[in-house]
């Protein structure tokens, strides 16, 4: 249910992102580079509000960091700018297709390792390990995922 939600999200940005570079680019008169530029920038919106948003609230609500964990401001605009990109990749581009991204579990077999039951958080699905079920199962686990809807 979740990866539906998600693919029709991301249509409808795609959908809002081109009515955007066609309004806002001349209406695909102008250079592709133009155009490009502003589809881009209308794709981007959403994630860029919500993260920036996010990090807001954070700010808002945080604790004194000690001396050793301060980033300054341009460590800060770095944690910005990666959660953005992470939180494109994960919610448009990976959550969205989970049969897509993660592989079979059929017929594995723990052996001598402890078999590994992958949980996801609210607003996830079993896609958002991608990256560690390979990983544990590289080691020898059995690893099986969940979507819970």
């Amino acid at each position: 249910m979740l990866a539906r939600a998600l693919r029709v999200g991301l249509l409808a940005t795609v959908a809002f992102a081109a009515l955007c570079a066609q309004v806002l680019a001349g209406g695909g008169r102008g250079p592709w580079s133009e155009w490009l530029a502003t589809f881009l920038a209308a794709f981007l919106a959403l994630p860029v509000l919500l993260t920036v948003a996010s990090f807001a609230v954070a700010a808002l609500h945080r604790s004194p960091a000690p001396p050793s964990a301060r980033v300054g401001p341009l460590g800060y605009l770095r944690c910005v700018a990666a959660e953005t990109f992470w939180f494109t990749v994960l919610y448009w581009f990976i959550q969205p297709f989970p049969r897509l991204v993660l592989a079979r579990e059929n017929d594995q077999r723990a052996g001598e390792r402890v078999p590994v039951l992958l949980v996801h958080g609210f607003t996830c699905n079993a896609a958002v390990w991608v990256w560690l079920a390979p990983e544990l199962r590289r080691r020898g686990h059995a690893v099986f995922t969940l979507t819970l809807e």
